[in-house]
């Protein structure tokens, strides 16, 4: 597999953008700011490869993003505690008050367009109906630390990762929780995080962050897999997608590398990224099948094209080979973990962090403070 790999600056150079969310409607890439007082989201044109500021009133950062099935875009602010609902025909906003002084740590819709909200410090689960515009408050286990959050479309189940070692399903016509936890032999979550829905297979891909490992929860059979990544101290497992050949692209933090796996096999590759210390967390995919990255500490975006051939075989990047068995999978989109703190020194402490492990402290410290 070649690729090529181009960046692209955002205005100013002064913006943190976090987690890209591909717009098929529009051909665009929607990315919010998650400098403080930025206050903004911008659109990247892929035709143009021009950016387009769209100025929020009333918001501090923007952190989580997802789109409806009317491409109306929902966004959180972790300072504010504020739910928004933005629309880039009109430029209209809605802005709502989220129930919680928590850490808000992700976001999805399910397929009623009601948004699903994580609180990793309160162990909650926030469900918004945006017919009624209330909330309803699902407690997890205590002490669980949900830090991730997806949706299965075609079961309409809820996922989440859960810090403290476990995934758990929510049935949302009745929220019953089932929680999981592997039994199979030296298989252990460690700090599971992003966490996403295979559409064909129904399987389930976790990142460890703190494992530097992907691993895949088959919901019929119970069963965990784990696929060790790169063991460098740097790579720290984040956000994934897979691309239209069912390969799945890493994010992997502060290691200034994209890894790339081949889920039949197990086997990855590694390509490096252009600039240093960009902090990819979290990636998307377009409808020509390039794969989008937003580079935290550059203020880019970066643009990946891969060649014709699927396959992934010898070239100059870096290989490794893994056990096999891991089934082929289908297209998914990359939920994110949109990691938030409640207070501004605590905020600016996690989005700089280099583990996870950080955040822990910090859902520790904002529960001595709510106590």
């Amino acid at each position: 597999m070649a690729v090529n790999i181009k960046e692209f600056r955002m205005p100013g150079n002064n913006s943190l953008p976090f987690y890209p969310v591909y717009d098929n409607s529009r051909n665009v890439v929607w990315v919010g700011d998650s400098a403080i007082n930025s206050g903004r989201i911008f659109e990247f044109d892929l035709h143009t490869t021009k950016f387009t500021e769209h100025k929020i009133d009333g918001i501090n950062i923007v952190s989580a993003l997802a789109l409806d099935s009317g491409n109306k875009i929902w966004y959180t602010d972790p300072l504010s505690k504020l739910l928004g609902n933005y629309n880039p025909n009109d430029n209209s906003n809605q802005i709502y008050k989220i129930p919680s002084q928590g850490i808000l740590s992700g976001i999805t819709i399910d397929n009623s367009d009601n948004v699903w909200l994580i609180d990793a410090s309160s162990d909650k689960v926030l469900k918004f109906n945006p017919i009624v515009k209330n909330f309803t408050s699902i407690n997890l286990e205590n002490g669980s630390q949900p830090l991730g959050i997806t949706i299965d479309k075609s079961s309409g189940l809820i996922w989440i990762a859960e810090g403290v070692g476990k995934i758990a399903s929510i049935d949302p016509n009745n929220y019953k929780i089932n929680e999981y936890v592997p039994t199979e032999k030296n298989v252990t979550l460690t700090t599971p995080t992003g966490i996403i829905s295979d559409s064909i297979s129904g399987n389930i891909f976790v990142s460890e962050h703190d494992g530097r490992a992907i691993s895949v929860f088959d919901p019929f059979l119970k069963t965990f897999k784990k696929i060790t990544l790169d063991l460098d101290k740097l790579d720290l497992p984040l956000g994934m997608v897979f691309d239209n050949y069912h390969n799945l692209w890493i994010a992997q933090h502060t290691f200034d590398k994209i890894a790339v796996m081949d889920p039949r096999t197990g086997q990855f590759r590694e390509f490096d990224i252009p600039t240093k210390n960009t902090w990819v967390q979290w990636l998307t995919i377009d409808s020509q099948g390039n794969i989008v990255m937003a580079e935290f500490m550059h203020s880019s975006l970066g643009i990946i094209s891969t060649s014709v051939n699927p396959a992934l075989t010898q070239d100059n990047s870096q290989t490794n080979n893994l056990p096999v068995g891991i089934p082929r999978l289908g297209f998914s989109y990359a939920d994110m973990v949109a990691p938030s703190i409640a207070g501004l020194l605590i905020v600016v402490a996690f989005f700089y962090s280099k583990s996870i492990t950080d955040l822990k402290k910090s859902v520790r410290q904002v529960k001595k403070n709510m106590g």
